[in-house]
């Protein structure tokens, strides 16, 4: 199902890619964290979710973890 899944989102065009940088907060972080920590696209927020991982205290300040629901 998935397999399927990603054949259709890569056949579909997505237009330009284009790059930002913007500023955010732990607390925005957490929120974008807890929506796509289980997202269809694991590819895409799944480097999301990991990068999340990284920053310091990021799980103390937040009390964020992909175990938990």
């Amino acid at each position: 199902k998935y397999e399927l899944f990603m054949k259709m989102q890569s056949n579909n065009p997505l237009g330009y890619e284009l790059t930002m940088s913007g500023t955010t907060n732990y607390l925005q972080l957490k929120t974008m964290y807890n929506q796509r920590k289980c997202h269809r696209l694991k590819e895409d927020w799944g480097a999301f979710c990991d990068w999340c991982d990284t920053l310091p205290h990021f799980k103390e300040l937040t009390g964020c973890s992909r175990d938990t629901n």
